[in-house]
């Protein structure tokens, strides 16, 4: 099995067929607490995201949101 890892590549479809993937490893499922396509647009266009691949599919991500100036804190998602 290889993997690769990237950072801050994957497009808003990618990450929602990733959600899609794992969805009902959550408990409860991540899709009955919030909307996975928003999340993926919003993963994609305001989290810094670490990801891994393998044979051109998003196997893993970890999104961190450090992006507010005003802060001294950082939140880690997915």
């Amino acid at each position: 099995m290889m993997l690769h890892f990237q950072h801050n590549s994957a497009d808003p479809s990618q990450i929602h067929d990733h959600l899609l993937r794992c969805d009902q490893l959550f408990m409860p499922p991540l899709s009955m607490r919030l909307n996975l396509q928003h999340y993926a647009e919003k993963l994609a266009a305001h989290a810094d995201n670490f990801e891994c691949w393998q044979n051109g599919i998003l196997v893993g991500i970890v999104a961190i949101y450090a992006n507010d100036p005003n802060r001294d804190s950082s939140h880690i998602t997915n």
